[in-house]
């Protein structure tokens, strides 16, 4: 087989254009010819890693195990609310909380302190919404002054 013909025969092989009877064929006349030409080297050491290596097919990944998950998640969901509007009425006779180390059992007065400290926490989120504001406000004034 002259060289070009090898070479075409390199350039199908590496675009998969040969029976597996053809890529055996070549591959023995590549091993006759080692050492003669790099190109034939390169591709002898490919064909020869190719026979070494299996390729392992990449599976795809099967929607169903994601819609399992999310199923799972939404019905934990449910359960966690079930149980806990189901039983939240229970709960407020044996409800305790403890406010400045003294203990409180009266349901309403734990609501009550409940209420103030979340009221508490609102006033907080508004103060810090403002202050933000009126920073990035400054920063912008800044930028503008500098600019001009």
């Amino acid at each position: 087989m002259t060289t070009s013909r090898i070479y075409q025969k390199i350039d199908l092989y590496f675009d998969a254009g040969l029976s597996a009877q053809e890529e055996s064929s070549l591959l023995m006349e590549l091993l006759g010819m080692q050492g003669v030409d790099p190109r034939i080297d390169e591709a002898l050491a490919v064909m020869l890693a190719a026979r070494v290596v299996p390729c392992v097919p990449v599976r795809k990944r099967h929607p169903l195990p994601k819609a399992v998950a999310t199923a799972a998640v939404i019905a934990a969901v449910l359960v966690a609310g079930h149980v806990f509007l189901h039983h939240s009425g229970q709960q407020d006779a044996g409800m305790v909380a403890y406010v400045a180390g003294e203990k409180v059992k009266d349901p309403e007065e734990i609501k009550n302190i409940i209420a103030i400290q979340l009221s508490d926490i609102g006033e907080s989120t508004d103060l810090l919404a403002q202050t933000v504001s009126d920073d990035f406000d400054d920063l912008c004034e800044a930028l503008i002054s500098d600019d001009i």
